[in-house]
This record gives C-alpha cells, sequence and structure tokens, in this order.
C-alpha cells in the first residue's frame, strides 16, 4: 500500500476522531452560567440534575481576577439525601512578570473540569471561594455552572493522536519524495514493474482493506466505549488521592454520614 493512501485514511480518522470529540465534548443542554456572588460564602444550594447513570458533567467557571492575585473555587457536592460526597476544586489567578525576554503576563481565568457520576439523579452544590487579599476580593468576580456532556471524549483522544501521528509521518515522507523528484509518474512505473514481477498478483487492495480495518475498527469500539456511561460506584476518599483537583474533606464527611443535611464551608484556597 502506498504512502499517498495510508496518508488518506490516516487524515480521514484524524477528522472523524476530532469531530466526534467535540460532539462528545458539548452539552445535552444548554444551562445559563449563575453568578457566584448569588451562591458563594451563602446557604444557597445550587440545584442541578445528572439525567443518567453514569454521566460525565463538566464543572465549568469563568472569571476575572486582578493582576497578581488568585482566587480559589470550591464546589462542594451533595446527593438528593444530603449527603455530602466530595468538592470540585481549582484557582483562577492573573500574573505578570518581567524576564530576560522582556515582560510577560499569563491569566487562568477558565475552568473546565469533567467528572463522571455513577448514579442519576437531583444533586446540590454549595459554593465557597477565597483570595488572595481583601483588594483582590472585592475586585475580583466569577460565574459558574454544571452540565451533562454526551459523552467522554477522553476515550477517544487516543485514536486522535495516533491517527494525527502517522498522517504527519506520511506527510513528510510524500514531502521529501517531492522534494528528491520522485514523480507521480516514476511511482506508476515502479509499482507497474512490481506487478508484473508478481506475474499479476497484486496484494494492494488486500492491504489497503487491512489498514482501513485497522483504523475503523478501533475507532469505532473507542466511539462506542467514549458514549458508554460507566455507572460503576466511586469511593470518593481512594478517588480523591489520585486527582488534583477533587478532594474529600474528612471530618465533614464524617459529619454528613452521621447527620444528613450538614454543612460546612471548607475551601482549602491559596495559590
Amino acid at each position: 500500500m502506498s504512502i499517498n493512501k495510508l496518508f488518506v485514511i490516516s487524515t480521514i480518522t484524524l477528522i472523524y476522531c476530532w469531530l466526534m470529540i467535540g460532539h462528545l465534548d458539548s452539552p445535552e443542554k444548554i444551562e445559563p452560567f449563575a453568578s457566584g456572588s448569588t451562591y458563594s460564602k451563602k446557604d444557597t444550594p445550587y440545584k442541578f440534575r445528572v439525567p443518567n447513570d453514569g454521566q460525565i458533567m463538566l464543572f465549568e467557571v469563568k472569571g476575572s481576577v486582578v493582576m497578581n492575585s488568585w482566587k480559589s473555587i470550591d464546589i462542594e457536592i451533595y446527593d438528593a439525601q444530603g449527603n455530602y460526597l466530595f468538592a470540585y476544586t481549582d484557582e483562577l489567578w492573573a500574573e505578570s512578570g518581567r524576564d530576560s525576554d522582556g515582560r510577560w503576563t499569563e491569566y487562568h481565568t477558565h475552568l473546565e473540569y469533567k467528572q463522571r457520576f455513577p448514579s442519576k439523579g437531583e444533586y446540590v452544590a454549595y459554593i465557597h471561594d477565597m483570595s488572595s487579599s481583601r483588594n483582590a476580593y472585592s475586585k475580583s468576580s466569577f460565574n459558574f455552572r454544571i452540565l451533562a456532556l454526551n459523552g467522554d471524549s477522553r476515550k477517544l483522544k487516543v485514536m486522535l493522536w495516533i491517527s494525527g501521528v502517522i498522517a504527519v509521518i506520511c506527510l513528510l515522507i510524500i514531502m521529501h519524495r517531492y522534494e528528491n523528484g520522485y514523480s507521480s509518474f516514476e511511482r506508476k512505473r515502479a509499482r507497474r514493474i512490481a506487478k508484473e514481477a508478481a506475474l499479476g498478483m497484486s496484494t494492494e487492495p488486500m492491504q489497503v482493506k487491512t489498514a482501513i480495518l485497522l483504523f475503523a475498527v478501533p475507532t469505532f469500539f473507542l466511539t462506542l466505549w467514549a458514549m458508554h456511561e460507566d455507572d460503576a460506584d466511586i469511593d470518593w476518599l481512594s478517588y480523591s488521592h489520585s486527582k488534583r483537583h477533587i478532594y474529600v474533606d474528612k471530618q465533614l464527611r464524617e459529619h454528613s454520614l452521621k447527620s444528613a443535611q450538614f454543612r460546612t464551608g471548607s475551601g482549602r484556597g491559596g495559590k
């Protein structure tokens, strides 16, 4: 099979994966952003619904902070019975400085995190935020929302990278051949000679079919896996040990297990 055909097959796979990832990352239903000032540090629950068992939910936060300051965001999650489950935490920040290359500025004002929820139903979130100073707190703001997504795009990104790497390698080989005068006429002539040497028994069609299957089969099953809703239970305490933005307040968890509807601020904060 020619490099050109392998390039076409891998490129088609790449485009498909890219489009499908866009679909999986899109919300099932668009929800408006809620104002952080309405919910943060107040006994006001933000209610959201997980439509299916094993649903992938997106935590999204957008905000603004003054230069050289930070704001930590903590979103505590409770089930419909008031049982504390876990908290999502992240930070908004803005920094500036000067180095040998001149002045630089960096922002982190848009947060996104995907999390699987084993069970469908109604959930409640309580919001806490903390800033680096009083001045930073008074001049900063944020909005947030929690959305249900169409699937888990992370499972399909493996094939996206594989097909992308193969497509780039093929493209480099094709460019190298053309730069060295390996024309289309010469390729056809070489292919004809090879076919004649093999007494006309070309394996080209079979090679193309094999290549298509090698791309199509794993892509198909990865797509099904990405759209599959895994409803396996999660031990949130153990789960949090390996997740940077997920944590479980042990004291809050113990109180919650003893008495439903127990809540307290447990923001960790601090860039």
